[in-house]
Formats: structure tokens, sequence, C-alpha cells
């Protein structure tokens, strides 16, 4: 408290409002100021009786650190409980707290009620031991709130007294009351029922009752939906349906299911309601929060083991796969492995793209198998095999879906590390396209992760060089803006690197600039790449139908479409194509003739054979669409390239002469080719097996 003897108290007069602006810092070297429960303003918009739909039950944290338990009732009123009282334990303090916020809701974002506070100073202070006021005491207050915070303001006094001529405060008198603001944090996380999910991702209100009604659904047991679009002839279902039996037809799954019906039955998800994914994105949110919390300080987990308990078992329940499990202090803390990211309607099974399956009646390895090649042959792939391995999606062409390269499908995808390096004099920030920052936020002056500590690193603000790594899980593709604050002046580089998970090197940039300190630099955009991926020299067949002796038959990717090439003859491996080329390799073990049958058009221009790096004769006829190749193989003999005349701006040359039957490609090209060929071969190729019409070769 101010002391404010009576000699000096027309000055006190003259000087009260400079005694207004200064009695937050006046009171830090006194007590703390007293009120007598002056009724605090209401606001007109509040709307007493309108039950909100946040609930506020769970454990609060406050700026001293009081950790606080606040219980809602059914009539939108508030309690509370310290379970940790940080401001006013001590022996000073002889009093305990019996609650620190009670009140009343009166909306869905402002409430009005009253804190318990204590004196600063305890008995000792002025204000308790001359004044005879109590240390404990209660105020008004009035806050808005939300799910995770609570802002509001209670009512403060600032005291006087006078002092007896041996210095005894007497004649205590309440001198002015002022607002002081006051909050409270979120430790644990609300799990969001269907109608608080519905507010916070459906703007339409009158499109929430269908959707809650339709999450609820699926919350009693109906697991598969389809949606109207899915039922139209051709639509998903229909294909969904094709996959199915085209597993059951390469004995994935037992003949006893009779029926499109019975296959159906293995489906354990399809299309999911946008508020049941959000049941799931709220879980994710959940459970890195408090695991975020834990790992900042494991003093918590006594407090936060009921509401990770309560997450944990929805986990278990709803059958979720795990991103992690973690066990702090004692406390297991599971995060799923779920869609979460916004906006919610571009996960699959929103989006009436994906299934799973029954992994109890279907074997799906968490790696690549030939299952994947079946359904790569229905459009299907696994595009998270290690990690949710009973999960498939439509793609249309699994070969060209970057996604489905964890499948030993597509491209290698643009889901990588990526580094910023600063170095100084300058604090940097780094935002995704999804709004996500890590970094050192100069508005706010503290260190921001929305990625948590399992999503992206960061050294520190003025640490040299400055880091920030967004791991290969938090990074998708698309724009990452680069601010940053000068630290002092002076030139600085901002370098950016992507790197793949195995490590190797994707892309690298550098930036410089001149750094003024206190002042923003010049921010900087880089776009994280789908597919980092340089096109193929060579593109592996696909094995089409079932070989046999004499017989196989091959698919490749030309240009975006698939051919197929024939053998005929038999001890055929493998069949390469290479666009670029212009070239067909053949992988043989058997010697004879062999006839091979491919579209006519794949190669253009000239025909040429070459075996083992030798030119080899041979006959080219028409067979309907296609041209037959025949040849004879020498015995031992592997590497067969069959080539049409590749373009100039290939950078090969070759020889322009005729040919009909018998050789006409020049001796420097046949280097090349057996260069290109061994080099081809030496790479670790597999060849995939895909079931397809067969095409007839004539002997």
């Amino acid at each position: 408290m101010i002391k404010t003897p009576s000699s000096v108290a027309s000055r006190i007069f003259a000087l009260s409002f400079l005694f207004i602006l200064l009695s937050m810092s006046l009171t830090a070297a006194g007590d703390p100021l007293w009120p007598r429960q002056v009724e605090a303003s209401v606001g007109s918009s509040a709307q007493t009786g309108n039950s909100p739909l946040v609930n506020l039950t769970g454990i609060w944290s406050d700026d001293a650190g009081d950790i606080v338990q606040i219980t809602e009732s059914s009539n939108s009123s508030i309690t509370s409980v310290i379970l940790n009282d940080t401001a006013c334990a001590g022996p000073l303090h002889e009093q305990s707290r019996t609650f620190f916020i009670k009140g009343q809701l009166q909306n869905s974002t402002f409430m009005t009620g009253s804190l318990e506070l204590c004196t600063g100073g305890g008995v000792n202070s002025t204000l308790v031991k001359y004044c005879g006021l109590s240390d404990i005491w209660q105020t008004t207050m009035n806050a808005t709130f939300s799910e995770y915070e609570i802002t509001g303001q209670y009512v403060e006094q600032f005291w006087n007294w006078s002092t007896t001529s041996n210095g005894t405060p007497e004649d205590c008198q309440l001198g002015y009351t002022f607002s002081q603001d006051f909050s409270l944090t979120r430790l644990d996380c609300p799990i969001l029922s269907y109608p608080q999910l519905a507010v916070e991702y459906i703007s339409d209100p009158s499109q929430r009752p269908a959707q809650i009604a339709l999450a609820q659904q699926m919350e009693n047991g109906a697991k598969v939906i389809w949606t109207p679009q899915q039922n139209a002839p051709g639509g998903f279902r229909s294909k969904v349906d094709a996959f199915l039996q085209g597993l059951q037809a390469n004995g994935f799954i037992s003949p006893s299911y009779t029926s499109v019906a019975q296959l159906e039955t293995l489906i354990t998800s399809a299309y999911r309601p946008l508020l049941y994914i959000a049941r799931f994105a709220n879980l994710y949110t959940c459970s890195t929060q408090m695991l975020h919390e834990l790992l900042a300080n494991e003093g918590l987990a006594k407090y936060l083991s009921s509401s990770v308990s309560a997450v944990n078992a929805l986990i278990v329940h709803y059958g979720l796969l795990l991103q992690s499990d973690n066990f702090i202090a004692g406390l297991e803390v599971k995060v799923p492995y779920v869609c979460y990211r916004a906006p919610l309607t571009s996960c699959q099974h929103y989006d009436q793209t994906a299934i799973d399956l029954n992994s109890k009646v279907i074997s799906l390895p968490k790696t690549a198998s030939s299952i994947d090649l079946t359904g790569a042959e229905y459009g299907f792939c696994r595009p998270y095999i290690s990690k949710d391995p009973v999960h498939w999606e439509y793609v249309g062409d699994p070969f060209a879906a970057a996604k489905c390269s964890d499948a030993g499908l597509g491209t290698e995808p643009g889901n990588a590390n990526i580094q910023f390096e600063g170095d100084s004099p300058i604090n940097l920030l780094v935002r995704d396209s999804y709004g996500q920052e890590v970094g050192y936020d100069p508005v706010s002056d503290s260190v921001v992760n929305d990625f948590f500590s399992q999503g992206a690193y960061y050294s520190g603000p003025g640490t040299h060089p400055q880091l920030i790594i967004i791991y290969a899980n938090s990074t998708v593709p698309g724009q990452y803006n680069v601010t940053g604050i000068g630290t002092g002046n002076g030139n600085y580089t901002i370098s950016i690197s992507v790197a793949s998970l195995q490590g190797f090197s994707l892309d690298s940039i550098n930036y410089t600039g001149h750094a003024v300190a206190n002042e923003s630099i010049t921010p900087v955009n880089y776009t994280l790449l789908q597919d980092y991926t340089s096109p193929a020299l060579w593109n592996a067949g696909l094995l089409a139908g079932s070989p046999n002796a004499s017989a196989t038959n091959f698919e490749i990717n030309s240009s975006k479409t698939f051919d197929e090439v024939g053998t005929k003859g038999g001890g055929v491996i493998g069949v390469m194509f290479s666009p670029s080329l212009q070239a067909i390799m053949v992988d043989n073990n058997a010697s004879g003739i062999l006839n091979v049958e491919f579209p006519t058009g794949l190669l253009q221009g000239n025909y040429s054979v070459s075996i083992d790096g030798q030119s080899e004769q041979f006959t080219a006829t028409s067979a309907g669409s296609n041209t037959l190749i025949s040849f004879e193989r020498p015995t031992n003999s592997q590497n067969i390239v069959i080539q049409g005349t590749v373009p100039s701006s290939s950078g090969v040359s070759v020889s322009e002469s005729s040919i009909t039957k018998g050789v006409g490609v020049s001796t420097s090209y046949l280097v090349v080719a057996a260069a290109v060929v061994v080099a081809a071969i030496a790479v670790s190729v597999t060849i995939i097996f895909r079931r397809k019409k067969n095409i007839n070769v004539q002997q």
C-alpha cells in the first residue's frame, strides 16, 4: 500500500491523477491494493441465460503459476479449486484461499463473478496488521473466455492512512478504485462435442444440425457411409468394388466372400463426415498440446493425468494408429496418426477418395508388396504404408502420383526436411502455407513453435548461426515465408536447404542482405516442391498377366500412357523402356529366336537391335497395329536393346541408313548404347507384377 500521512493529505488530492498512473509501479514497493466489492460493469451485449457451448471445466494456470481446477455446472456457473497456490502460500499467509474464480457465464464468450486473492506481505502487511483487514480477500471481475483462455479485469482499490507521532499507521481510508488485468491459460485440453466442433468448422449455422447428426451416426456404430456421389454410376464405390474383386482374383481375399456385398464388409471406413474427422483432429491437437506442456514442465504430470488419460482412452476407442507413444514422468501420452491440418475438407476420407480395409482378414504389410501392385491396377495405392497400412486412396494413376512412392509406385515426394539458417545479426521467423510459425516473433517478443518439438526445431533468438528445421513429418508442399528482425547492424545470409528422408540434398539457395538493429529484414519466400525427382531414363515394365515358359507380356509407361510389349521365345526376365533414348531393353537369360511385339509408333524412325553391345540382324514385320521384331539370340546373351531413331535433341548420334533387314547403327552409337545398358542394369530394378489382358505374339 502507498503510505499517506495526514500531514500531506492536501498534496494527495492534487496529485491524485499522478498516483493513478503510478499505482502499479508504487504497489511493487509496498502492499497490494485492497478492494471492497465494488460492482464491475457488465457490457450491454451480455445475454444472461443463454447457455454457452464452451465448457471451461479443466486445469488452468495464471501468470503467477497458480494451478486451478475449474468446474462448470449445468446452469453455466463456474467454481474452482486451487491445486497449487504459488502466490498465496508460505508462512506469511495464515489462511488458505477457498477458490480462485467463480461466477456466471452470461453467454458464449462473457462472464461475471469474483476472484479470491491474498494481500502482499500477508499478516505483516500494513492493511492486515494495522488496518484490521484480512489477508484473504475477494473482488468482483468480468472476463471474456474461450476453450483455452480467460482474460478480464477485477476491481482494485488504493488505500491511504495517516501515521501517529511514533510512526504507527492509523485512520485507514479507501482512496479510489481502478481495474486490474488478469488471465488464465488452459493447461489441459477440452475434448469438444460435435455441437462445439460444428461452431468451429462450419460457418453456416443452418448446415450444422445435419452434419452433427451425420457425425453422431458414425459415433453410434455406422462405420461405413457412402455418399450420393460415391454411389453414382461410375463413382468411387464402383471403383472400390472392382478393386476388392481384383484383390480376390489375385488371392488376397478368400473365395468364401461370394458377393460384392460380402466383399464390402471388409471395408472398415470410407466416407467420414467433417465433424467426425474434426473429432480426430481435436484428439491430435489435445495430445500434442499436453505433450508440449509436459516436455516443458514434467511437474504438471499429476495435474494433467486425468485429461491425458481421457484422450488416450478415446484414441484406443476409435482404434487410431499412433504417430508417437510418449512416456513422461510416468504418464503415457499417445499422439494419434490422423488428418489434422486445416482445411479438414482436404482430408481424403472427407474428400470421398479413401477407404480402410480390415487387416485381420487381408494381409496388409507395412512395406511395399505384391498387393500394392494389384491396387495400382485399379488406381489405388497406400500413401502412408508404414504408418497406416490399412489406408487406401484412389489416385487414378499411382505410378504418376508422388504420394504413392512409399508403396513402391510413383515418385519421390516433396515430404522432406527443410532447414533455414541465418548468419547473424538477425532473428528468424518462418511461416508455412497454413500459417503455422516457428522462430522468434518480434510482436510478442517470444519464441513460437506451432509445430511443437516433434515437428520443428529452433535454436533460439540470438544464436549464431541461427537454425530452424521443419521435420519431414510436418513439411507440406507450398510457400514458406521467412521474415526476421535485425539484432544489430551488418550483413546477413539466409541459407535454405531441402533434404530427403534419407538425407540426400534436394535443393539449396542463399539470400543476402543488410540488417539494421530492431528493423525488419526483407522477407524471403521459398516454395517447397511436391516432387524433386528428375524424369527417369528407364521405366521398368510391369508384368501383364501370368508368365509362362514361352510368352511373357509387359506393360510400359510411355508419356503418361500405358503400352504393352509382348515377348515370345522364353527366357525374358524383364523389359524396360526409355522414351528419351527411344529404346526397349530386354533382360535375357536364354538363346534362340525371340519375337518382340510393340505398338507401331512406340519407337520412332528406323529400328536397330543390339545384343550385349553388338549389332544384330533382325526382321521387322507389321502385326495389325503392332510391329514385330524377330532375331536370333546368341548363347549367354543378356542385354538386348531395340531402338528407334533417337531425336537429335537427345545428344546421341544415330546412323541415318535405312533398315529393313540387318543393321544400320553406327559403331560409335553401339558403344554409347552398351554403356547405357550396363548403367541401367547396374541399378537395382524390381520388375513388378500386374494383371493385364495379354496380346497375341506371333512365332
